[in-house]
């Protein structure tokens, strides 16, 4: 009371406050001190009290935001994406959808990221809205396709509308980029079977199976095998 703006006693007070869980008190203290330091423009002393207060707050999504606002201000946009793509997911695990769209559109606005992206994208397709995430994927296409994680996100939902050829397009571009990906293979000898397309299937399975054979991983090789032949015996 004799003197307001000792910085020392009133960060004591607050730790005081902390060890008592009286959260809202320290959070008043912290926050007070952070957004003068912010005025001053000291962003590095003012993320040090965001980040405090979410030792003791890890909910708090507006404080979440300030940390993620002052590491971008500190050029360091990787661990500014973390702190997004947190409080997204505290949003998403109260279901509140909308909350976590507005988030994930703001935060994409300050720095376009392919972890943001696919976050959002993956937020509409739960809420079955899929039009909505291939528009999402068609406005960052630049982005999508330096991503697999979005590439796949794309196939799927291609096949999802059955869009054939758009999807083994998409595959194929996968297949370029990681040839044994087991996942992507089968997803795209899926499609060349339903296309009737069986030697297209073998003949995408063929330098994986040989390579297993080789390796004595003869079970893996097999089932490669047997995945084409369920389709067609011959």
């Amino acid at each position: 009371r004799v003197s307001p703006g000792d910085e020392e006693a009133l960060f004591k007070l607050a730790e005081l406050y902390v060890k008592q869980n009286l959260a809202v008190e320290a959070n008043k203290i912290y926050q007070a001190a952070a957004e003068k330091y912010r005025r001053q423009n000291d962003p590095g002393k003012a993320l040090a009290l965001y980040k405090r207060i979410l030792e003791f707050d890890r909910d708090n999504i507006s404080i979440r935001l300030q940390v993620a606002e002052n590491l971008l201000k500190q050029s360091l946009p990787k661990e500014a994406i973390e702190e997004y793509i947190t409080a997204a997911d505290s949003l998403l695990n109260k279901k509140d959808y909308p909350g976590a769209e507005k988030l994930l559109l703001e935060a994409l606005v300050k720095v376009k990221n392919a972890r943001l992206i696919k976050k959002l994208a993956v937020l509409y397709i739960i809420q079955g809205q899929d039009a909505k995430a291939l528009k999402l994927l068609g406005n960052f296409n630049t982005d999508v396709f330096k991503s697999m994680d979005l590439l796949k996100i794309l196939a799927e939902l291609y096949l999802k509308q059955n869009r054939i050829d758009q999807a083994e397009k998409i595959y194929l571009q996968i297949i370029n980029k990681a040839p044994e990906n087991i996942e992507i293979l089968l997803s795209l000898g899926k499609i060349y079977l339903q296309k009737g397309e069986y030697d297209g299937a073998y003949r995408l399975f063929l330098p994986i199976v040989e390579k297993r054979k080789a390796e004595k991983n003869f079970d893996e090789a097999a089932n490669l095998l047997r995945f084409i032949a369920a389709s067609n015996e011959t």
